[in-house]
């Protein structure tokens, strides 16, 4: 199978066609398409930590970390201790990041409506169906990390059985 006329070809330009209609309606806007998704992420949750957000937007938690730092130089977003892990940290819109979400909101609701108005089947059907195909993608994921994971296991195991079975006697 080649990748044109696969789910994940689909997806691909489902993905970039998804982009392009954002970045034209959110021209205007005072955050690009994917500084909306982030900062939506934030505002959703109200506060949340850097995993849980790293989880929802399907990104590398570097990547998430990465976006935070943006973000508090732009004075967006405050982080605070979580009280029930003092390791990690809670993340949460300044007053100003509220501004610049709701601000791209207005524009986003008016893109959102017209891409709805051309859909063929319920938002509820749409969204399940995506669910489900974001849903195999990660798991997929995760039995190739697992696989990955013990391909390097057994690797080592090899190596150090062959190190000890090359190791001269004492």
């Amino acid at each position: 199978m080649t990748g044109e006329g696969s789910v994940l070809y689909d997806v691909y330009v489902l993905g970039q066609t998804v982009n392009e209609l954002l970045a034209d309606g959110l021209a205007d806007a005072p955050l690009t398409p994917s500084e909306y998704a982030v900062y939506s992420a934030i505002a959703e949750r109200g506060t949340s930590t850097p995993s849980e957000l790293s989880h929802a937007l399907g990104m590398p938690a570097q990547t998430m970390s990465d976006w935070l730092v943006l973000l508090r130089d732009r004075r967006h977003a405050e982080s605070r201790r979580n009280p029930r892990d003092g390791r990690s940290q809670l993340v949460s819109l300044t007053s100003a990041g509220r501004r610049a979400h709701r601000s791209t909101n207005r524009l986003f609701e008016v893109v959102y409506r017209r891409f709805l108005d051309e859909l063929s089947l319920p938002e509820e059907d749409a969204r399940r169906l995506l669910g489900e195909v974001v849903n195999a993608a990660r798991v997929a994921l995760g039995e190739r990390g697992r696989d990955a994971s013990r391909a390097n296991r057994a690797q080592g195991a090899l190596s150090t059985a062959s190190r000890v079975a090359s190791t001269p006697p004492k």
